[in-house]
């Protein structure tokens, strides 16, 4: 089978979930040929580095070098070249923009049934949403189901949230999953102290951190208004302090005068990511919804406790009250951080059930025969079979 993936969504977890899944299937002998075509975003990695992601036997395309509007344009125009060439069986678009524009152009491309499309996350299914938006953004995913109705999504609520939300879609769950025998170095670094002292070496401190990009999408009030109430518990001056880190980037308007609470560290490269979460103690992940958020698969991989929004997506990785804890508001989020801070065994025994978790149930083993049932499963490609 030759696939060609195509995003504009090029950073962050989405970059993170699809040059996973390329990299597995251009390892296997399943597929003939795996190819990555993308336009630029003003956080996306550069080429060479989106080309370590995905491994050296997947071609990687960077369609538009601008993160302008003049992307989708450029996107428009190479996916219309790419679906008239006839080289790929499969095209798996992921994100809503790409898979709006793709599919629609594979309707007029007459490549329709050739078609798949990823989300990664519903935007009408954001929690907090106003009803006209979430009306607008629904319409939007109906209209573009009706120039292609093959979906691949990646956590188990996402597919029951599909399936409710648009009639006559086609559904094939394949989970996002990590490579936890890569994560296992970072975490003996972790916990070998290679990570640096803490802030001050006469105090206990504590390492609370969130992952991902500072979007609406991460409810970056709800984070704001929880570490206000945990600097609380743990004022200045105490015996016991904590360290507040946004490992990421974006709008850091959107956290407004937290300055001297919330480090924002930037846009970090993956192996100084994977450093950083493995030395932290708690994440505290809000969101108002999600596809199945590879920073938390990450998190739980490394043995890190999570205390997350009870939404799509981040319940399929989060066992309440085994692996971390799922609340809404401030006060039930910092509880349960407040919980994990002060319990060492709770910590230990989440730990260690996180990682195993992560082993039994998203492992990236088998990805590229998961992948080619999923698409079998929806008469992509010709049916191939492994």
């Amino acid at each position: 089978m030759k696939i060609l993936h195509v995003t504009d969504a090029s950073s962050a977890g989405v970059l993170t979930s699809v040059t996973t899944l390329a990299r597995a299937q251009s390892t296997s002998s399943l597929f003939s040929e795996v190819a990555f075509a993308y336009v630029r975003r003003e956080d996306s990695p550069e080429q060479h580095e989106i080309q370590g992601l995905t491994g050296q036997h997947v071609s990687v395309h960077e369609w538009s070098s601008s993160s302008g509007p003049v992307r989708l344009v450029a996107l428009t125009h190479h996916l219309v070249r790419a679906l008239r060439s006839g080289r790929y069986d499969v095209i798996h678009f992921h994100s809503s923009r790409a898979g709006f524009l793709g599919r629609l152009v594979a309707r007029l491309a007459g490549r329709s049934p050739d078609a798949v499309y990823s989300p990664h996350f519903f935007a009408f299914a954001q929690t907090g949403l106003s009803a006209p938006k979430r009306a607008a953004y629904l319409f939007l995913e109906r209209a573009a189901a009706f120039c292609g109705d093959k979906l691949v999504v990646v956590s188990d609520s996402e597919g029951a949230l599909a399936r409710a939300s648009l009639p006559g879609i086609a559904v094939a769950v394949l989970p996002n999953v990590v490579d936890n025998e890569s994560l296992n170095d970072y975490t003996r670094m972790a916990r070998t102290g290679s990570q640096g002292p803490r802030l001050s070496p006469a105090k206990q401190t504590y390492r609370v951190v969130h992952v991902g990009r500072i979007a609406e999408q991460k409810c970056p009030e709800l984070f704001r208004a929880a570490i206000d109430a945990l600097y609380e518990r743990f004022p200045p001056g105490a015996d016991v302090q904590i360290e507040v880190v946004w490992l990421g980037d974006g709008r850091r308007s959107l956290l407004g005068d937290r300055t001297q609470r919330i480090e924002v560290s930037g846009w970090l490269p993956r192996e100084v990511l994977r450093e950083r979460l493995a030395a932290a103690d708690v994440v505290l992940f809000t969101s108002r919804g999600e596809g199945m958020p590879m920073a938390l698969l990450e998190a739980q991989g490394l043995g890190i406790p999570v205390v997350a929004s009870r939404v799509t997506g981040v319940c399929d990785v989060v066992e309440h009250g085994i692996t971390g804890f799922l609340g809404t508001s401030p006060d039930e989020l910092v509880g349960y951080v407040y919980r994990l801070l002060t319990d060492d065994r709770l910590r230990a025994r989440m730990r260690q059930a996180s990682q195993l978790r992560s082993t039994q149930l998203f492992d990236v083993g088998a990805l590229a025969e998961r992948s080619l049932a999923a698409y079998n499963s929806l008469k992509l490609g010709g049916g191939v079979t492994a």
